[in-house]
């Protein structure tokens, strides 16, 4: 048999932490990052459920405005991630956890 040299999970010598600690600690490090995106995703998707219904009955849109609408915005998130990320993340320092933070 091989012998594990691996030093996972080894605390001392051959102390083992438990699966509990490791997860803990795992879940104490991306908890933030994983409640953001959660919330950030459940506002998001309330919004982009109701908008249709927003620009068909309080603005008087028709399908294929909606549809004109629908496709600008892709065209537009497009556009600023291809031509936008970079100077924005030059601005911060490129340092990509400080663009992902402040946007």
């Amino acid at each position: 048999p091989v012998k594990n040299t691996s030093k996972a999970g080894k605390v001392d010598g051959n102390q083992q932490e438990s699966w509990f600690r490791q997860a803990a600690l795992v879940l104490s490090l991306a908890g933030p990052l994983l409640m953001t995106k959660v919330v950030t995703g459940i506002a998001n998707n309330m919004a982009r459920s109701v908008q249709s219904v927003i620009l068909k009955n309080d603005f008087g849109f028709d399908e294929a405005m909606m549809g004109s609408m629908m496709s600008g915005q892709f065209a537009f998130g497009g556009i600023a991630n291809a031509f936008l990320l970079a100077p924005l993340a030059t601005l911060l320092g490129e340092k990509m956890e400080a663009v992902v933070w402040n946007c």
